[in-house]
């Protein structure tokens, strides 16, 4: 970082310039893939692989209703959650079919992530090879839990007894995409895209201030204590540490970093594993997940699901940064 210091105060306005040449390339890159998410959600792209989904309640013993409601995560994770609430409080499905349908659909809630955010922001922003390695630990924890989805329903589900006002067609959830229009999908791109790039373009000001004056130095210095530890990058600690307060802007620093070498891909990845596995722990989980969890499920199915779905995952995620720092 000193090197890095010492050459801004010789060249400062060449920073300045590639700053803004990455804030500038980010920022087409992202727009475009918000228009991609925009007119794939808009067109049903994926109904046809959503009414497959209906099949897998031949092989388990999860209630049809159960697996046709965690199509919801294609639109959002809270969709699929209303209904599945719903159709518990109404006692159409168990609380086990509603625990085993979730976790096999991580993936389908990981085809909702990529949309909203892997794509728009994560692809754009740490480039394709670090960003597909980092989609590969996802992929790996998702496939891990809709393995143990599958176990589950197999091993402590009986089949359950469908009434007819339960069984249910697959053309149900089927939505008329005849008012499907690209002046929507273009809207829809450009309202998501312009509340990420007012929050993008002033995080990267800020961050090149910061940089300017040395305060990422000063950052390292008090974390590196403790991220010697782990055997975590000084430099790349930032990357964790602002990760906890929010996620977006530590992909900034990250992408700016990168973009100036101050640190590689190979040490960038545990720091962006390790920064996931802490916001989710100790922010998004009391902040957003736990309370929601709690209001509309049983408090016993809501603990089931707060182990599989947020320790699980940040456990193999810190699990993994700290392996990757020792290789």
């Amino acid at each position: 970082m000193q090197r890095f210091i010492g050459q801004v105060r010789l060249n400062r306005y060449e920073l300045l310039l590639k700053l803004a040449g990455t804030t500038l390339w980010v920022l087409s890159l992202t727009f475009i893939g918000f228009l991609l998410a925009a007119i794939i959600v808009e067109y049903k792209i994926f109904d046809k692989f959503s009414r497959r989904m209906v099949k897998l309640a031949k092989l388990t013993n999860i209630h049809p209703a159960a697996l046709v409601a965690i199509l919801g995560y294609v639109t959002g994770p809270r969709v699929a959650h209303g209904v599945l609430s719903e159709l518990l409080f109404e006692g159409v499905i168990r609380e086990g079919d509603v625990f085993s349908a979730i976790l096999i659909a991580g993936f389908l809630c990981r085809v909702y992530i990529i949309l909203r955010w892997f794509i728009p922001v994560v692809l754009p922003l740490l480039g394709p090879e670090l960003a597909l390695k980092l989609l590969c630990f996802n992929v790996t924890i998702d496939a891990i839990l809709t393995i143990a989805g599958f176990f589950y329903a197999k091993l402590r589900l009986r089949p359950p007894v469908l009434k007819d006002r339960d069984k249910l067609s697959s053309n149900q959830n089927e939505d008329d995409v005849s008012e499907a229009s690209c002046k929507k999908a273009l809207k829809r791109a450009f309202e998501n895209f312009a509340k990420f790039a007012l929050k993008y373009v002033v995080l990267s000001i800020a961050i090149g201030v910061f940089l300017l004056l040395g305060f990422f130095d000063v950052l390292n210095d008090l974390l590196k204590p403790y991220v010697v530890m782990l055997g975590l990058n000084p430099k790349a600690a930032a990357v964790t540490a602002v990760y906890l307060l929010q996620p977006s802007a530590a992909l900034i620093i990250c992408s700016n970093m990168l973009a100036m070498g101050e640190i590689t891909p190979v040490q960038a990845l545990p720091a962006i594993l390790l920064g996931s596995s802490f916001f989710t722990l100790f922010h998004d989980c009391p902040k957003n997940i736990m309370p929601y969890y709690l209001s509309v499920y049983p408090k016993n199915l809501s603990l089931k699901l707060l182990i599989v779905k947020i320790v699980v995952p940040s456990v193999f995620y810190m699990a993994s940064a700290i392996l990757l720092c020792m290789l």
